[in-house]
């Protein structure tokens, strides 16, 4: 699949593993509600929520892309995979809101690598049902760009709850995980 459609990048023998695999897992411990459900926005080849849902099948995770490629692929997997409460949605995540889709509908919005903070967080806050939790999987950057939203961060009664730099094994490439919680305005 990955040859046909381009799923990911794979440049060393670790990238697979280590910068896929791995990188999507490191969510995990943060995912502490059973039979909760989770938005992936700009899932592509299915990470983070193809680990995910290997790993926690009591989640119901929705995928999100805009390449009909990329989620025939995740149709497939699933199917192969015998996964239940796995959905995929082939759109642009715009034309998704304005379709009135899934609004404060999920307690978990995750990306990885997609929009900057001050993008996402506005789709967050559409998604999310009050008290969920937003999840942004960034690299180094991810510091720069929090501080960047924080007008928006505030406008939009989010909370900060975790600010968690990492490197991955074996590789070192640094991560950042930013988790902002939901909060209500009163």
């Amino acid at each position: 699949w990955n040859d046909t459609i381009s799923l990911v990048s794979l440049k060393t023998p670790y990238d697979l593993p280590v910068k896929h695999i791995i990188d999507s897992l490191t969510i995990l411990p943060f995912l502490d509600r059973h039979g909760a459900n989770l938005i992936d926005l700009g899932s592509g080849g299915g990470f983070p929520g193809i680990p995910l849902k290997i790993m926690r099948d009591d989640l119901a995770i929705t995928f999100v892309d805009s390449s009909r490629k990329k989620c025939t692929f995740l149709k497939h997997v699933i199917r192969t995979l015998g996964f239940t409460g796995a959905t995929v949605i082939v759109k642009r995540i715009e034309e998704i809101m304005q379709d009135g889709f899934g609004r404060s509908a999920f307690d978990y919005v995750v990306s990885r690598a997609t929009f900057t903070i001050s993008q996402l967080l506005p789709i967050a806050d559409y998604f999310l049902s009050q008290g969920g939790l937003f999840i942004a999987m960034k690299g180094r950057n991810g510091e720069k760009e929090t501080d960047d939203a924080k007008n928006i961060i505030k406008s939009l009664n989010f909370q900060i709850v975790e600010f968690r730099n990492m490197k991955l094994p074996l590789i070192g490439d640094r991560r950042t995980l930013i988790l902002f919680r939901k909060v209500s305005s009163g």
